[in-house]
């Protein structure tokens, strides 16, 4: 027979259980650099997730260097999308680039996987994979 302690104790360890099914521990988000390119087109492709509300990108566009620096951004953990609310205004840095290049913001997209940590964003039916160890090879490259 099991003691009032023993009892208590299986009730709070079955509690605690249950919590943590009911209420599981927020997914990962992405933070850190990631790199990317698209051959041919975009070179030395940085993102750089610096907190929960900004990021930052640099690439060489048909050998021409563009960037933006603590442009906002929402994630969704949901669905492991974001939301680059500056790409759909010409003004902002990120969409003006848009802009420039004649690119449609609605067909803009970006994903997380944090099982890989990767990011991948596509624009106008285009892929680019975006993962940390790119980062180290471009680094390795340049030693």
């Amino acid at each position: 027979m099991m003691s009032v302690i023993q009892l208590g104790t299986m009730a709070v360890t079955v509690c605690l259980l249950a919590a943590a099914v009911a209420f599981p521990a927020p997914m990962a988000a992405p933070m850190g650099s990631y790199c990317g390119s698209y051959t041919g087109y975009v070179d030395d492709l940085n993102m750089t997730v610096a907190n929960n509300q900004t990021f930052s990108i640099t690439a060489k566009v048909i050998g021409v260097k563009v960037g933006c620096k603590t442009e906002a951004y929402t994630y969704y953990p949901s669905n492991s999308s974001f939301n680059f609310p500056g790409i759909f205004n010409s003004s902002d840095c990120i969409g003006k680039i848009a802009a420039d290049a004649g690119l449609d913001p609605t067909g803009f997209a970006a994903t997380y996987v944090a099982s890989d940590d990767t990011i991948n964003i596509q624009v106008e039916g285009v892929s680019i994979n975006f993962d940390k160890k790119q980062c180290s090879q471009a680094i390795n490259q340049l030693a």
